[in-house]
């Protein structure tokens, strides 16, 4: 199954430059969702949204100079 918006503009994401102001958007977003899905005891959201902030923070690299984690084992996946 495929999702798209018709009315969405067609960005090609291999040549966008990131905007590091909504790169760190999309991790505060997840954080947020991932603390909800801790709230609400959903492990497998959990592990889900693990692997989204890891996969954020990989790309982010000094995007997120100042922007604090819930996780210490997260911390130490951003210093490598």
């Amino acid at each position: 199954m495929t999702l798209s918006n018709p009315h969405a503009e067609h960005i090609d994401v291999a040549h966008a430059e990131r905007d590091p102001q909504e790169v760190r958007a999309l991790a505060r977003l997840i954080v947020f969702a991932r603390q909800n899905a801790i709230d609400l005891n959903m492990e497998n959201a959990v592990h889900c949204l693990d692997l989204a902030l890891r996969s954020v923070l990989q790309e982010g690299d000094s995007t997120f100079d100042g922007l604090a984690f819930p996780d210490s084992s997260l911390q130490r996946l951003r210093a490598h």
